[in-house]
């Protein structure tokens, strides 16, 4: 691939060395290796790395299937409809997990300024694609909720008869159970699985295994709710240190008995279902706080951009002098800036009417900005006036950007759908210099300048500098 030829390794690779140089469980980092070629490791279907190498196989697919083009979206739903309900997710909640990935795809893309596509229609697409696969269950969209799956409990429990005492009862309770034969096998367990409850019963010849099993659950936090439960002997005063040692969160007594076990196990869950209801609540908090600074960003970007063309507005220029004129000062850098006037914009607004002015002004714009450099900053002030503020630039260097700035816009035919223009600005340009009295003076001094070359004919440069300089 380019990659591999330009940097001698791949996104998969870096991504893989990156989360096992943070300390992931390898049964996490191979999917990330393998996603793109799910053959390769050669995964046992319904295995724990098979599955987990299918979640982000759907996920690439979900993205692909965004920046395809329309008349691709039924052939390609159709798949990703098969492996989600290989996977065990419901049709619904795989449209509105679509859905919502549309939805945020496009948001961030305004946020960051980057060209998205407009979203999918994701439930037509799941209803017609599940005509196509014979899928006759509930259509995308019908609200109706899925049964609710049950909780889970993982055991590592090494005695036979209690670990059968608590597997029945967790059952009988409506729990869905499952074994590990030690504690390496438990994490992996855990992290597969994702368990509510995690029992772990204390024995004097493990030593510190189940210490370390209880911490790195928790050093893992693969979920907030997970209760991890000793179960201990009673009358046992080494155990009950290796409880407060270990950080369970609670315990059981042996021998299991059958009243005792059950109204204990009540107890659990009850405290279990108001932390799951707290997660609950915290997850709907953490969305609400992420729409809510999505929305802040979205108004804070309204309040500093222009809204006819897109650039700074005044206020954010202000801002930006503000903070430009300061670094100049504080590092001993050169500042320049540029007003630049477009020629005849009125005249252009009486003739021919505001909406071809608006048109031409936007284009306008675009030719600006591609004219200038990464480092340079331009802003609509209002009007006709643009602001263009040059960090570490001096007056030979400004004048010369600003002059290809001005051939730019000569050379160019706005597009208006209408009567033909030809369109010209106007560049005063300045550099801070010593005895400036603050950004406004710079600004106000190019501004002289752009006056100076309109009554001078328009369409040209024109460098001033403060009287004494």
């Amino acid at each position: 691939s380019l990659e591999d030829q330009a940097f001698a390794t791949n996104h998969r690779e870096l991504g893989a060395a990156m989360l096992t140089d943070w300390g992931v469980p390898d049964v996490l980092v191979q999917p990330v290796r393998f996603h793109e070629c799910p053959e390769v490791p050669g995964y046992a279907e319904g295995s724990r790395e098979h599955g987990l190498v299918q979640c982000l196989v759907l996920s690439r697919a979900i993205a692909q299937l965004c920046l395809a083009a329309e008349s691709e979206h039924e052939r390609l739903m159709g798949p990703m409809l098969r492996l989600s309900s290989r996977l065990g997710i419901g049709r619904s909640d795989f449209i509105a997990l679509c859905e919502r990935v549309g939805r945020e795809w496009g948001e961030w893309g305004k946020l960051l300024q980057l060209r998205t596509e407009a979203a999918p229609r994701f439930g037509e697409l799941g209803n017609r694609a599940a005509v196509a696969v014979g899928d006759r269950g509930e259509p995308a969209g019908s609200g109706e909720a899925e049964e609710a799956r049950p909780l889970k409990a993982l055991l590592l429990v090494p005695e036979e008869q209690c670990r059968h005492a608590l597997r029945a009862a967790l059952e009988a309770a409506g729990l869905a159970v499952c074994e590990a034969s030690s504690a390496r096998l438990a994490i992996e367990m855990a992290i597969d699985v994702q368990p509510q409850l995690v029992f772990v019963q204390w024995q004097r010849e493990a030593g510190d295994e189940g210490q370390a099993f209880v911490r790195d659950l928790h050093d893992m936090r693969l979920r907030r709710s997970l209760q991890v439960v000793a179960v201990l002997p009673d009358n046992d005063d080494d155990a009950l240190r290796w409880l407060s040692e270990a950080g369970a969160d609670d315990y059981l007594l042996l021998p299991l008995g059958g009243v005792a076990l059950k109204a204990r196990l009540q107890v659990l869950l009850k405290m279990l279902g108001l932390q799951l209801e707290l997660e609950r609540e915290r997850e709907e908090l953490r969305n609400f706080a992420a729409e809510l600074a999505i929305s802040n960003r979205r108004l804070q970007e309204a309040a500093l951009t222009d809204p006819l063309t897109g650039l700074p507005n005044r206020r954010h220029a202000l801002e930006a002098m503000q903070v430009e004129w300061a670094s100049s000062i504080r590092h001993s850098r050169s500042l320049a800036v540029m007003i630049v006037d477009l020629d005849e914009l009125k005249a252009i607004n009486d003739t021919h009417g505001h909406d071809v002015g608006d048109i031409a002004l936007r284009q306008v714009s675009e030719v600006l900005r591609r004219a200038l450099r990464a480092q340079d900053i331009l802003c609509r002030m209002g009007g006709d006036e643009f602001l263009v503020i040059c960090p570490d630039t001096d007056l030979a260097a400004v004048v010369v950007v600003a002059q290809r700035l001005r051939a730019a816009v000569e050379a160019f035919e706005p597009d208006t759908g209408g009567p033909q223009l030809r369109m010209t600005v106007s560049v005063g340009v300045a550099i801070r210099e010593p005895g400036m009295q603050g950004f406004n003076s710079l600004v106000k001094l190019a501004d002289q300048g752009a006056y100076a070359a309109k009554e001078t004919g328009r369409n040209r440069v024109i460098a001033l500098q403060a009287a004494g300089a």
